[in-house]
């Protein structure tokens, strides 16, 4: 878990997480648009780095699943700069208390202040989570099998924000 938020940050996110007391009940990790190509290499590169001791502790199968589902998972968002949720996700302690609905909004509102963001895509492996994106205005760009895993590649646009 600890690499998912490195990642974010490596790749100029911030990790939004919602508390009560001293628990995480909710989180949410957005990706801004790619920057520039030397920006995108920099980050590419501490990425890499930082993955390298997850991949030597996975069997060589697990990571290279892992690089297949990004590389076709990517390849499915629109080309036009974008933002990426790669995690939103509430405790079950706390659901329907609407902690994923505020990292929602905030995500809609971080992406729309970002001057090149079109929208937010996402990747879901859970069936019944295309329906809840779908009404949160997302509509499903493509469904990649993964041989024995599907994912759903979803997005939003900007527009539809206002």
């Amino acid at each position: 878990m600890s690499f998912l938020f490195d990642m974010n940050r490596l790749m100029g996110g911030t990790p939004r997480g919602l508390f009560v007391g001293q628990q995480l009940m909710a989180c949410a990790l957005l990706e801004p648009p790619s920057g520039s190509r030397l920006v995108m290499g920099v980050r590419l590169t501490l990425s890499i780095l930082r993955f390298l001791p997850v991949t030597l502790a996975m069997p060589l199968r697990v990571t290279a699943f892992l690089n297949e589902y990004m590389k076709r998972t990517r390849a499915a968002s629109p080309p036009s700069p974008h933002c990426y949720l790669s995690l939103i996700g509430v405790h079950p302690d706390g659901q329907g208390r609407g902690f994923g609905r505020r990292l929602m909004m905030d995500a809609f509102d971080r992406s729309q202040s970002h001057g090149r963001s079109t929208g937010i895509a996402l990747d879901t492996e859970n069936e019944a989570n295309v329906a809840l994106y779908q009404r949160w205005g997302f509509r499903t760009l493509a469904s990649v099998d993964l041989g024995g895993v599907t994912a759903h590649c979803l997005f939003r646009s900007a527009k539809e924000f206002l």
